[in-house]
Order: structure tokens, then sequence, then C-alpha cells
């Protein structure tokens, strides 16, 4: 098992406000560092997913497409490990706007390892990757040894990030360590996502606001990870004294029609009279199974998932139905 040795001081979470940077922000306040977060716009320093830490964390404002923005960052924090967490995640918006999709993830990416390079080259870099850049493999589970074959603009960015880091760190030596994740969900995500759609409408459904959940596929398949069990990982990583690229995913799949089943009996209701098909909400065609092995994260640093799928589920629709009495996002969810 490789070493891992305390991080120093300061850490730098680039996407603070996101479902992922706020997690990480958690960790890392607990375990004792000085935290600065980047967040794009103005407005989202103010972002509910960071509200609990108040004053805890700095906050700058920062597009990481912006070079010498990056690198003023950078420059100004000089941190002991950044994390990479910018950047859309849907594969929908990607297809609306390819080019700022790669600007966002490998310009982006890129501009970080240079300010990184010029600033403080004895830095851990952790960027965040995704199982999309493996596109529609052949076998199942894949692992870090899988081909990228992206399908998807997102999934390309991601794919080509990857070429870009293992160049810093062929070239300039840089430490670099690269999670590839798979599906990972919590309150904080954006109800765009599809578990984040199914367990809002459950709670506005059963406090009497709602009256259907419209879905694609219900046969479809995926990993449904916990967004905090992601980041423990990410953490981990950056905290080892080399480098590396692993893996991030529970390796258990479950159906769109189980999150269904799982979501509507957790407030005693049956799915069935609920969700109806609609065509709009139909996935791009994918005939494989994306789930991951993490035999190589947890050989190496002793990582699993924390959360099951069922604690996950229930966890969720508790905590929208705490949101929507509120009107606060739940920070223990």
């Amino acid at each position: 098992m490789a070493t891992v040795t305390r991080m120093r001081n300061a850490a730098l979470v680039i996407g603070a406000n996101g479902q992922d940077g706020s997690y990480l922000c958690e960790l890392l306040l607990a375990e004792g560092y000085d935290v600065t977060g980047t967040v794009r716009r103005a407005e989202a320093e103010h972002d509910p997913r960071l509200a609990h830490l108040g004053h805890r964390i700095s906050l700058h404002l920062l597009d990481i497409t912006d070079a010498q923005g990056t690198r003023d960052v950078v420059d100004a924090v000089r941190p002991d490990v950044v994390f990479v967490l910018a950047g859309d995640a849907r594969v929908r918006t990607a297809w609306r706007d390819p080019a700022l999709t790669f600007a966002t993830h490998t310009v982006g990416a890129t501009n970080m390892l240079d300010a990184v390079l010029r600033s403080c080259p004895e830095a851990h870099v952790w960027l965040a990757s995704s199982s999309e850049a493996f596109g529609n493999p052949e076998r199942a589970p894949q692992n870090e040894e899988t081909p990228f074959h992206p399908e998807n603009p997102y999934g390309l960015a991601r794919a080509t990030t990857h070429e870009v880091a293992r160049m810093y760190r062929a070239v300039h030596g840089l430490r670099i360590s690269i999670g590839i994740m798979y599906p990972h969900e919590s309150i904080r995500r954006h109800t765009d996502f599809l578990f984040r759609r199914i367990t809002s409408a459950v709670a506005e459904i059963v406090d009497g606001q709602g009256r259907d959940l419209p879905i694609g596929d219900l046969s479809a398949v995926r990993e449904w990870g916990h967004a905090r069990d992601h980041m423990r990982a990410a953490l981990l990583m950056a905290s080892a004294s080399s480098s590396h690229d692993f893996v991030i995913a529970t390796g258990e799949t479950f159906s769109v029609q189980q999150v269904c089943e799982a979501a509507f009996e957790r407030v005693g209701l049956d799915w069935t009279r609920y969700v109806r098909p609609d065509q709009r909400f139909e996935p791009s065609a994918k005939n494989a199974v994306l789930t991951g092995s993490s035999d190589a994260l947890t050989r190496t640093l002793g990582w699993r998932p924390e959360t099951s799928f069922d604690k996950l589920v229930a966890a969720s629709v508790d905590a929208e139905r705490q949101l929507r009495r509120s009107g606060a996002l739940p920070v223990d969810a």
C-alpha cells in the first residue's frame, strides 16, 4: 500500500461551489487544511452549497479558461495541493456547445497545470475525469487499462485532458493524479441530472405539489455512488506520496426503475402510479454497461465506498423533503 502523507497547509479547489467541490471543501476543513476555492460568477459566492462554511474558506472569482487569471490565483495562493473540479458534466449541454466544453475542461486544465508549473511545481494536482471517456466499452467492468473511445464532446474533452496531464508529468515531472469518476449523486446535484430529478419529483408528489414523473428508459442501468465517497477518494489520492490515475466507482449497477422503486418506497407510494414514459428523456443509445472496478484504488490507498445504494436513495429523498420544508439545503446528506 502506498504511503499517504498529511498535506501541508494550503489547498486550492477549482469549482468549489459545485456538488463535488462543496463536499471536498468540507473534507479538507475537517482535516485542518487552509482552503481556498474558486467560483466562476460573483453570485456563486452565496451558493447554498457553501453557505454553511461561512468564512472558513477563502473564495476567488476565476474563469479557468482565462490563462492569466488562473496564473494570478495560483501565484496568490501557492497551494500545496490543487483539485480541478470546474466544468459542466451534462452530456446534453456538451453537445449544445462542444467548444465551450473543450475550453472548460481541456483548456482549463492546461491553464492550471501551466500555472502550477510556474508558481508551485511541487504541488500535487488532482484532476477530475469521467467514465464518459470510455465511451461504449466492449467489456465491463472498466479499469485503468480500458482504452478511451469517447462518444460525446464531454467524454472527448476528458480523454484529451488525460493526454495533456501525461505530457506535463513526463516532460516537467509534475505530480498529477486523475480520478476517473463514475456517476455520483447527492442533494447537491443539479436537478437536470436524472437521480436528482427523481428524488425531487418524489418529494413534490408526496407533498401534493407534483402529479407525475416523466422518465425515459426505465431499464437503463448505471452506477449511483455518493459524491462524498468520491471526494474521499480524491483526497486520498492527493494525499499520497506518489501520483496515480485511478477509477473511482462503486462497482454496482442499478436500473432507473430500481431508483424509482426505492425513492417512492421511501415515502410509502407505489411508483407505478406516478412514473410515465416520456421519449424526451431517452438517453443516447449505449449498448455496454458503464461500471468501474476500483480494485487498484482499494489495493493502493484502501478506499471503499461507504454509502450503499439504498442509503443513498433514502438519504436523498429525506433531504429533498427537508429542503422543501425549510428552504435550506441540508448539509449532512
